[in-house]
């Protein structure tokens, strides 16, 4: 419909840092049609994203003002992608958790990417940060490029409904280290395809 739009970032080099510069400004230009976006493609030719391309907007007249961009189902990064700055692509406070008063549970009342089905990384991102998807999605096929020489802990922790998790042959992306663990966070219940190639010469626990 014509409410449905797709935001497209085009350009070379990194994209302005609208988080980290924005000193009480308002952050994206596409705030404003947050609510409305259901696909988000970086052009080819981008390196860097801003931080939280897909965050909260900030005023110099309020405190943090949210944005939501929950109807997101596709996003794309385009091969010339290397960096994705901060945690992710999502907003600072990708949920907002809530202690119910009566019975004690702690329920989740936001999350920015519960309706994501579609993420296509670069084959040129050197780092998957962490948390990536640190919240419920709908995520059903991850392919890890080879270039991604840090796959850091938790960047898929949340993604339950994956059925196919591909790793590019030449990928080693793991190390010995505690900042792998939980990579897939183990909720892999509704995987059927699991693909690693003899690139990789360490699973961390958790994965």
């Amino acid at each position: 419909g014509d409410s449905e739009k797709v935001l497209v970032v085009n350009g070379t080099g990194a994209m302005y840092d609208y988080f980290g510069n924005s000193n009480g400004a308002a952050m994206a230009p596409w705030a404003a049609y947050a609510n409305d976006i259901k696909t988000v493609v970086v052009g080819y030719g981008i390196t860097a994203t801003t931080k939280y391309l897909l965050g909260k907007e900030r005023t110099s007249s309020e405190s943090d003002k949210q944005v939501s961009y929950e109807n997101v189902k596709n996003v794309i990064l385009g091969d010339t992608v290397k960096i994705i700055v901060g945690e992710r692509l999502w907003s600072q406070d990708l949920t907002t958790m809530v202690k119910d008063a009566t019975t004690g549970k702690t329920n989740i009342t936001r999350n920015d990417i519960k309706n994501l089905e579609v993420i296509n990384l670069s084959y040129s991102l050197e780092t998957i940060p962490q948390y990536f998807l640190g919240a419920p999605n709908k995520v059903r096929e991850i392919f890890v490029p080879k270039a991604a020489i840090n796959a850091k802990s938790g960047a898929f922790s949340q993604s339950s409904d994956v059925e196919s998790l591909i790793f590019e042959d030449g990928f080693n992306g793991f190390d010995d280290n505690a900042t792998n663990v939980d990579f897939f966070g183990g909720n892999s219940n509704a995987l059927k395809e699991l693909i690693i190639p003899a690139s990789v010469t360490n699973i961390p626990n958790g994965t």
